[in-house]
């Protein structure tokens, strides 16, 4: 299985019926290890090189039904071809009719003040994750200095993963109230 998809990115993108079972036996392993360590499912998941999104996972249904997974990166319309476009929103249409998702996905970089303000907008109205990554220095040095306070004024930051539709939901089974918990309305940063 391994081998197989190295060789080829595509082959993330095609259902090979060849490995139902090593699919089906690794996702169970990896999620059962989980548990095991920490003690519960996992609340969030998202794959190493978005694996989670092969279509094996998302068509075998492999991971559990609701829970919060980490959707495609979202592209603006700029940014890659059409059918790049087009496939990605058939993955998401595919995961969002199972699992939870934010309504959009973005890496920090490029640090374009456009594009920031872009993302920023889109988070005053919708669920929006965005990916970050410390050890890369630029973003060190944006996240250290305050560069995403200058961006996301009067825009509510969850410190966790949680959904605007499914916050009611979650206070009542951890027994919260709104005011407890500032990422009842999740824009993800």
């Amino acid at each position: 299985m391994i081998a197989y998809l190295r060789r080829r990115r595509l082959h993330r993108a095609v259902f090979n019926p060849f490995l139902m079972n090593s699919f089906d036996y690794v996702v169970k392993a990896q999620i059962e290890e989980f548990t095991r360590l920490y003690g519960a499912a996992p609340r969030h998941l998202d794959g190493h090189h978005h694996m989670h999104l092969g279509m094996n996972i998302l068509l075998q249904r492999l991971l559990p039904a609701g829970t919060l997974v980490r959707r495609n990166k979202s592209l603006l319309t700029s940014e890659r071809g059409l059918a790049d476009r087009c496939y990605r929103g058939m993955q998401d249409r595919l995961l969002t009719r199972r699992y939870r998702a934010t309504d959009y996905f973005f890496d920090l970089v490029p640090l374009e003040p456009e594009r920031l303000k872009k993302i920023v907008e889109l988070g005053r109205h919708w669920d929006v994750e965005v990916s970050a990554h410390p050890d890369n220095e630029e973003e060190y040095k944006f996240l250290m200095n305050d560069g995403l306070a200058k961006w996301v004024d009067n825009v509510v930051l969850a410190r966790g993963y949680h959904l605007r539709g499914w916050a009611a939901q979650m206070e009542t089974q951890a027994g919260s109230t709104p005011s407890q918990d500032a990422g009842s309305r999740a824009n993800h940063a």
